[in-house]
């Protein structure tokens, strides 16, 4: 069993996905958590023009004994569309994850577990994930979000059709539908979450330790009392954004990454 998470931007979450990972994870199987490094080799956003992030991401990873894996990616620096970079990213993961079958959990750089998490409840499925539904020329989508995402690969069917290609009109992961319509309904679980600015505190899981509303509430990038940061089956913290698409500045995000290290440490 793999954990797979792509860095662009922040190497410090990967030293707090590592240890919320060890913390929280349980599986019967042995777990391995490997870095896809998709920072790049010019000043762009998603490194706030810092060309030695990328190298950052390759130490950090050997200082902790995570496989780290650079993603090819000159041809972006003419390609300023997040969700195509990201599906040029994703596609180059999922031919690893064919190559390399086995069971795979893909997790957002920004997201963190919060609490015990068992990856044996996902071992009758071919894929788990969340549905993005969009409505186009009254023609309704219906595709996987790449951002947590399982897939046995050694079980599931037709991945020579599985790319992550942008539709025009959706994001990272439309033509990705298309596979999903090949496979049996039964071999599906789909992921459920509080999405950006639709909860508060009122929604806050019983199950989760109330050290963590430290981040939540005094996060200033929340609408009012609706939470900006997601959450996902009660357990994975989606802190958001943290590949720098919303171009924030760096001073936020670091201020914010310091409160979430601090949060999560008290968990």
């Amino acid at each position: 069993m793999k954990i797979i998470t792509i860095v662009t931007t922040n190497p410090k979450f990967i030293e707090l996905q590592y240890k919320t990972i060890n913390k929280f994870i349980k599986s019967n199987e042995e777990l391995e958590f490997i870095v896809f490094n998709d920072s790049k080799d010019w000043p762009d956003i998603t490194n706030f023009n810092d060309v030695s992030i990328k190298t950052k991401i390759v130490e950090i990873c050997n200082s902790l004994g995570i496989k780290c894996i650079n993603i090819p990616n000159s041809h972006h620096i003419s390609e300023f569309n997040a969700s195509k970079r990201h599906a040029d990213s994703m596609n180059y993961i999922t031919e690893f994850m064919i190559t390399n079958k086995d069971k795979y959990l893909i997790i957002d750089n920004d997201m963190f577990f919060v609490d015990k998490y068992d990856l044996n409840n996902l071992d009758n499925y071919y894929v788990s994930y969340v549905e993005h539904i969009r409505l186009i020329n009254n023609k309704r989508y219906k595709y996987p979000w790449p951002n947590l995402f399982y897939i046995n690969t050694i079980l599931a069917p037709n991945l020579d059709i599985l790319k992550w290609d942008v539709i025009d009109g959706l994001d990272t992961g439309g033509k990705a539908g298309g596979w999903l319509l090949t496979l049996e309904e039964s071999k599906i679980k789909k992921i459920t979450g509080l999405i950006s600015e639709s909860w508060n505190i009122s929604n806050f899981p019983d199950n989760l330790n109330k050290n963590l509303l430290v981040f939540l509430d005094k996060d200033p990038r929340n609408n009012g009392d609706k939470y900006f940061a997601e959450l996902f089956e009660s357990k994975i913290l989606h802190y958001r954004g943290g590949s720098n698409w919303m171009l924030n500045s760096r001073k936020l995000h670091i201020f914010l990454t310091d409160l979430l290290y601090k949060t999560i440490e008290q968990l």
